[in-house]
């Protein structure tokens, strides 16, 4: 009795996974099988029939589960390639919009040079102008200082070099200190004195120490009493604020050669001397 029950069982859950085939049956058809099926309910035991109801809802909730799932995967599905195909459609957008004009990256017209207020290394009539945007700390200016140098000890007569100041504060904690001690120096006419002396002391030792720059100033030949009263009054720091407005956001150092027909050759970095004499050489020709 107990075989009959489990084939029994089984005959009914044959009957429910092949539902589908059912629903397509004539009605003649439907009824032997509905027949059929209450035969077999009636030939369970109460406890069988308790299984066959549990095993039946069991059934019913997969079944339902399955299709909540298949359904919210299709949704899931359609949404992702939905999303791929308007990322799609934005970067091709993107790809096909029109750049947007750039500004200059490397900006030429600055102040004009004051002879009264520059701070000028050269013959004050050359025929070609070097302006220059420099950091006493900074590694790259070092480098270009020992060029430009070079290049003044060869076109001394034809070149004259203008100094400005460019501290790029966030990377050297003494270069604006520095700039204020030269602008010090300069008023005792020895600007260029100081700045070649400070250069020199950052390539021996990699960076400046201002609680030296009374040292520094007795060096070259200052007054360091009257020194000493300017760096503390920050005296000139409008000085500086006015040259490093001029190129904003642009690293050092970065200067501008201007030819005696108004031609500009912006000169960014720490060029090598072939490559300042060239610049220079076009412009004489």
């Amino acid at each position: 009795m107990e075989r009959e029950g489990v084939v029994n069982l089984l005959s009914i859950i044959h009957f429910y996974f092949n539902h589908s085939l059912y629903m397509t049956m004539d009605s003649s058809h439907k009824k032997r099988e509905e027949q059929s099926m209450l035969d077999l309910l009636n030939m369970l035991s109460p406890v069988q029939t308790l299984k066959v109801g549990v095993i039946g809802t069991i059934l019913v909730l997969c079944t339902l589960g399955f299709f909540v799932l298949l359904i919210g995967g299709r949704g899931t599905m359609s949404k992702d390639m939905n999303d791929k195909a308007a990322g799609m459609a934005d970067t091709t957008g993107a790809a096909a919009a029109p750049a947007q004009p750039q500004q200059p990256a490397s900006p030429t017209d600055f102040n004009a040079v004051d002879p009264k207020v520059d701070h000028i290394r050269g013959k004050q009539n050359a025929k070609i102008t070097l302006i220059e945007y420099s950091d006493f700390e900074c590694p790259y200016c070092n480098r270009f200082q020992a060029t430009m140098n070079q290049i003044m000890e060869k076109y001394g007569n034809d070149i004259r070099w203008v100094y400005r100041h460019h501290p790029l504060d966030g990377l050297h904690p003494n270069a604006r200190q520095a700039a204020l001690a030269s602008e010090c120096a300069g008023e005792q006419g020895k600007f260029w004195e100081l700045a070649d002396y400070m250069f020199e002391e950052a390539a021996q030792k990699g960076r400046l120490n201002a609680s030296e720059f009374a040292l520094y100033a007795k060096n070259v030949g200052l007054n360091t009493t009257t020194f000493n009263t300017c760096l503390t009054s920050e005296k000139y720091a409008s000085r500086i604020s006015r040259d490093e407005v001029e190129v904003p956001r642009q690293g050092t150092p970065y200067s501008v050669l201007y030819g005696p027909n108004g031609q500009k050759i912006p000169l960014n970095g720490a060029l090598p001397y072939a490559d300042v004499e060239s610049a220079i050489k076009s412009l004489l020709q």
